[in-house]
């Protein structure tokens, strides 16, 4: 599958919508999240398009974290979100053959 990278669903940036060095992309087939504020990341789940979790995994606070997203065999839309504290960042995922 081929994976292409991600966008904020609101067209807004990671940086724009919590004002932080959080960066999130989809590289290699891994959804690459780096983070260098050092924020008290709690876990990030990806949704299929019917709203059923497909991924859940806690998060550590550390500068560079790697999702591997090659467990997703269907192609499509997915979503993504990553608990910050009280905020939330979303985004979608697209999955081609």
């Amino acid at each position: 599958a081929r994976f292409t990278d991600c966008k904020p669903l609101n067209n807004n940036g990671v940086n724009e919508q919590l004002k932080t060095n959080l960066i999130v992309k989809i590289i290699n087939g891994n959804l690459s999240i780096q983070n260098g504020d050092l924020l008290s990341l709690k876990n990030v789940t990806i949704f299929d398009v019917t709203g059923k979790t497909v991924f859940n995994s806690a998060l550590q606070p550390v500068v560079h974290q790697i999702v591997d997203l090659n467990f997703i065999r269907n192609t499509g839309i997915y979503f993504y979100s990553i608990n910050i504290g009280s905020n939330e960042i979303k985004g979608k995922l697209f999955i081609q053959p």
